[in-house]
């Protein structure tokens, strides 16, 4: 029989457990400090948050979250320094046009003849980057390195205080049309708060039940904007979303066989699934979206718009399928090249179509921008941590990753750095490293990812 001094120490830690979580609950939704801040205390502490259900039952002071707020943003606006310096430029007296094409979960070795064949010849008139990498393995990080050409570990705090990026500032200024078509919403993740930040007038949600008929909804609205659009220079951000959900109509017609119809995400994680099939239907939703894309283009071109418009093709991050036999599947949970390795395709009318097998970066592509299509003066430090597309010179290392864990990227070398301060490194396979870890390059890293904060914001 159970004694009564267990069942009564069970009862207390039961209570005292519900007694916490409800506790925090409460101050989490009314920024009680002397309770949330221990939760930062211990790492491993995941406590339970109600704000929706305490409002619900007027348990939260909507005074307080205000001033609270105000209060937050207030530190927060003083702690982002970003840009460096007020950003200058000197704009061309013809203006180009720009238009990004972003695949959600493309990985590198899926842009070919066969996968993505109007890509692929197109990309024969392009510039094309075959060593290129993403800013994150998810799209938080990812989407968040192309627009602002830093790292997603400042994806939090630029949040908070729904930080423009300069390249959409400057777009502005030089009185760009900007269209923003995402086939996922904009609001989760928070991209109308960072990346599309002070950008009136966005299209937070598309049409359809499923990502086939959402990206069929973005390439309706993006073909008939170039239709109706005036002479006005634009900018275009045109985000599909099929391929992350391995997604097609079911009336077209499957081009790689065998095949599954839906996906059980149960059955990937356990031992000797047969990925075939899996990666197969990934491979029909990405020819999927490369017919859409192949539409877009050739209206460009029936528009005589091609030769004016700078068209870049890529990838917010990759997506693995077991490739180095560790039980990964899809994307975010490690920074293999299978997850952050993602074509680059840019087109440019006045440049000669080149290979290219440098090291390139999502960080890269504001810089190139900022530079040589809206005639930024301010050297990209200002702004960016990447460097021109076009720069062949060696990079050591690279950063890649979001705000809660992120990865230094050597040569034959991850360094994993967890929120908790914790590293660990492995090799290119996943596999543990017994040598020692290079604080030299982590010092370097860190001052990267501290780089855009003030040393000592003010409180008012």
């Amino acid at each position: 029989k159970i004694s009564l001094y267990f069942k009564t120490t069970i009862a207390f830690f039961v209570l005292a457990t519900f007694v916490g979580h409800g506790l925090y609950a409460w101050s989490a939704s009314n920024f009680y400090r002397p309770v949330t801040q221990f939760k930062h205390v211990y790492p491993s502490y995941y406590p339970l948050t109600a704000t929706s259900l305490l409002s619900k039952l007027n348990m939260v002071d909507q005074e307080s979250i205000r001033k609270e707020q105000e209060l937050t943003r207030s530190f927060e606006n003083n702690s982002v320094h970003y840009p460096l310096n007020e950003i200058t430029s000197q704009p061309p007296a013809k203006k180009k046009n720009i238009l990004f094409l972003i695949i959600d979960s493309w990985r590198l070795d899926s842009h070919d003849s066969i996968i993505t064949p109007h890509i692929f010849d197109f990309s024969k008139k392009a510039q094309v980057f075959n060593n290129h990498h993403s800013g994150s393995n998810m799209t938080t990080g990812g989407v968040f390195s192309i627009m602002y050409g830093i790292p997603g570990t400042y994806f939090h705090d630029f949040t908070n205080v729904e930080k423009q990026p300069v390249f959409t500032k400057e777009l502005q200024k030089q009185d760009y049309q900007l269209k923003v078509l995402s086939s996922s919403t904009l609001e989760n993740p928070p991209f109308t708060k960072n990346a599309f930040a002070g950008i009136s007038g966005l299209r937070l949600f598309s049409e359809g039940e499923t990502p086939a008929e959402r990206d069929l909804d973005i390439f309706k609205h993006w073909t008939e904007f170039i239709e109706k659009r005036d002479e006005k220079p634009f900018f275009g951000f045109v985000f599909f979303d099929a391929a992350h959900g391995f997604d097609y109509p079911e009336s077209y017609q499957e081009v790689f066989k065998p095949t599954i119809k839906t996906v059980d995400y149960r059955a990937i994680k356990k031992e000797g699934y047969d990925g075939v099939p899996l990666m197969n239907r990934y491979k029909n939703s990405l020819h999927f979206i490369d017919n859409l894309v192949g539409k877009i283009i050739k209206q460009l071109e029936e528009k005589n718009l091609l030769e004016n418009t700078i068209i870049v093709i890529t990838g917010d991050h990759g997506q693995e399928f077991n490739d180095n036999k560790k039980g990964y599947w899809q994307h975010g949970g490690n920074f293999s090249k299978y997850q952050i390795k993602v074509p680059m395709v840019v087109y440019d009318y006045e440049k000669k179509p080149t290979s290219y097998d440098h090291l390139t970066l999502h960080y890269d592509i504001v810089p190139t921008f900022m530079k040589e299509v809206l005639g930024a003066e301010n050297p990209f430090d200002d702004y960016s941590v990447g460097k021109s597309l076009y720069d062949t010179n060696h990079r050591d290392w690279f950063i890649t990753g979001y705000n809660k864990k992120y990865a230094i990227i050597e040569k034959d070398k991850i360094t994993n750095v967890y929120e908790s301060g914790f590293f660990e490194t492995v090799d290119a396979e996943l596999n543990p490293l017994e040598e020692s870890i290079d604080y030299d390059v982590i010092i370097e890293a860190l001052s990267q990812t501290g780089k855009y904060y003030t040393k000592t914001p003010k409180n008012k």
